[in-house]
């Protein structure tokens, strides 16, 4: 069961207002990827830097490695890649927060519980 089911309507808005701060925003994900998806931005944005670092090399050693037309190859692979993350991104943005919004959730269950005592 989710903490944010025992929060009350004051510490929903808190929560809320939290998630909003600290969350990603698909909007902004989508526009990442497709004005330079290629490079790998949109992952650096959702946390995955290894995914966005990997996607970076990638590009450079295909434009690098075009001079001996083996760089297409890469490059075809950066766009079957830029596609599947396409399709992949809105649900990388939902439980990315979902997690925010679970810690967030139980940081506001634990303040009352200190509170309390």
């Amino acid at each position: 069961m989710s903490a944010k089911h025992n929060l009350d309507t004051r510490e929903l808005m808190l929560l809320e207002s939290e998630v909003k701060n600290y969350g990603k925003d698909k909007v902004v994900a989508y526009l990442l990827w497709f004005f330079v998806g290629s490079i790998g931005v949109h992952h650096f944005y959702m946390g995955r830097t290894g995914v966005g670092i990997g996607q970076l090399l990638l590009n450079i050693t295909s434009w690098i490695l075009l001079i001996f037309v083996v760089g297409l190859v890469g490059f075809f692979a950066l766009g079957i890649w830029w596609f599947v993350d396409a399709l992949l991104l809105s649900g990388w943005v939902d439980k990315y927060n979902r997690e925010v919004e679970e810690g967030i959730a139980r940081k506001i269950i634990a303040t009352r519980s200190d509170k309390a005592v």
